[in-house]
């Protein structure tokens, strides 16, 4: 992350500005730099008026006075007077200037137009080459984009690159093919053709009555002086030939078999068409019908793959909805047969304890306080078992009602309540209970009456220790038979705990 950073911050630009079309301002660099050479890079707006050519010029010199002649420009790297005469004639975004650091200096943008343009200022570390702008990277602001490289004092440019400093991109066109073009409104673009003679046709759909696109051709040379441009360009008809006008172009020494062909949009609405460049000899022209034949059979057998695919990819598709939908009902009968069986177990678990009217009839309910002055035995049973809550000092009424469990352990009549209606255990000790042994065999309190259920046991002398005695365990151990002692034990060791 901070190579990045780093690698942004050197590339960057250190200055930028805006400046009106028409008028010269005077810019003063930082004298600090002392760069060997600065770049100059002027952006064009997007939805300017692009009818109107605009050219941005830089000097030593004052430029308050000067007026140049766009459309009649010379490429002149000597000059002290230096502009980027290829993106002028391309009619291009950017227009960008390589330039001798000067502590002053002068920018100029003319157009018929009016505007403003805005500018980007990076000062350079190499020495200024008029022949090498930007170091033959094109409009990059980045080395190493472009695989263009400076020999001495001009750029040798890639083959897919046009322009002085490699800053035009072009495309290749094969012979005998079509090639879409769309181009904006007043717009070039360009194409690069590998030659085998110079008569050649120029073809394109294009109505007859439709003059405003334009074509311009030159041969690749380094460094590249010409590119296509208007003042050499002809109307672009339906079958152009364009072996007069490339006999008429000075070869270059270069002898490279490439040729440019530029494409001019001259109006304010979009243009889309098709061209194709073919040669006179017969075997490009049986050239181009094979080609059109195997377009045709590839065309073909594509379409048919295509509908087979399309074929199977449906019956899959049907298929797998079939088994998602047996899916979702196998799983839609599961689920209801799991929600049966979840329920019988809820309904089991429910009747495993005692009804409400059983737990009202034989668990009545006491204020805590009643009780330890009925049953003083009972007042080691200070808090509920089941709600970890306090019972003596409860703080609402609720809470300091009771009941009692068969071996004596007391709890909040709520608690003991929800407690029986699930199991029949004491929720202290765990003894089992049964309605039987509730009713007949225990010795049991009735609380509402103070009195003991079995009249039996009314001179027991367990319940007589209850009421008096606070400590009743020994009397207790006495009156019940083996099975509730041995309850008792272990209350006693739980208590004593």
């Amino acid at each position: 992350m901070i190579i990045l950073l780093f690698f942004y911050i050197c590339n960057a630009y250190h200055h930028s500005g805006t400046i009106k079309i028409n008028q010269t301002i005077s810019l003063t660099t930082n004298i600090t730099e002392m760069a060997p050479s600065i770049n100059i890079k002027f952006l064009l707006a997007l939805d300017r008026n692009r009818e109107s050519t605009v050219g941005c010029f830089v000097s030593n010199l004052d430029l308050e006075s000067q007026t140049f002649d766009i459309q009649n420009l010379k490429l002149n790297k000597e000059n002290q007077i230096v502009y980027d005469l290829h993106s002028i004639q391309s009619n291009s975004n950017s227009q960008l200037i390589e330039y001798f650091y000067y502590h002053t200096l002068y920018l100029l943008c003319q157009s018929q137009s009016i505007g403003e343009i805005d500018y980007q200022l990076t000062y350079k570390e190499e020495s200024y080459k008029a022949g090498c702008i930007n170091d033959c990277q094109g409009y990059n602001d980045t080395k190493s984009i472009s695989q263009s490289y400076c020999q001495i004092d001009h750029c040798e440019c890639q083959i897919n690159q046009v322009g002085y400093f490699c800053q035009l991109p072009s495309s290749y066109i094969l012979s005998s093919n079509q090639e879409d073009v769309v181009l904006d409104s007043f717009q070039w673009n360009f194409f690069y053709y590998q030659y085998k003679n110079l008569d050649l046709q120029l073809l394109s759909d294009i109505p007859i009555d439709d003059k405003t696109v334009l074509y311009s051709l030159a041969f690749r040379e380094i460094p590249q002086k010409i590119i296509p441009n208007l003042l050499d360009s002809k109307v672009l008809v339906n079958s152009t030939s364009l072996l007069n006008d490339l006999n008429n172009l000075q070869k270059t020494q270069y002898g490279s078999n490439i040729l440019y062909i530029g494409i001019f949009n001259n109006k304010s609405e979009k243009a889309q068409f098709k061209i194709t460049i073919v040669s006179n000899d017969s075997t490009d022209y049986g050239q181009l019908e094979r080609n059109k034949i195997i377009i045709i059979v590839v065309g073909s057998v594509v379409g048919t793959l295509l509908l087979i695919t399309c074929v199977l990819s449906f019956l899959k598709t049907k298929k797998m909805q079939a088994e998602q939908q047996a899916l979702r009902l196998r799983q839609t009968r599961i689920d209801q047969q799991n929600q049966i069986h979840l329920e019988v177990i809820r309904q089991k678990k429910q009747s495993n304890g005692f009804t409400q009217k059983f737990i009202k009839d034989y668990f009545g309910v006491i204020a805590y306080k009643k009780l330890i002055q009925l049953y003083p035995g009972l007042q080691q049973f200070e808090e509920c078992v089941i709600c970890l809550e306090s019972i003596k000092n409860g703080q609402k009424k609720q809470q300091r009602n009771c009941s009692v469990t068969p071996c004596f352990h007391i709890f909040h009549q709520k608690c003991l309540t929800s407690w029986l209606e699930k199991q029949k255990n004491c929720p202290f000790c765990r003894a089992e209970f049964s309605i039987i042994l509730i009713q007949n065999k225990y010795p049991w309190l009735d609380l509402k009456q103070q009195k003991v259920n079995n009249a039996t046991q009314n001179e027991s002398k367990y319940i007589n220790n209850m009421k008096l005695n606070s400590n009743p365990n020994q009397s207790q151990e006495n009156q019940l038979n083996e099975s509730q002692q041995e309850l008792v034990r272990k209350d006693k060791i739980i208590i004593d705990l």
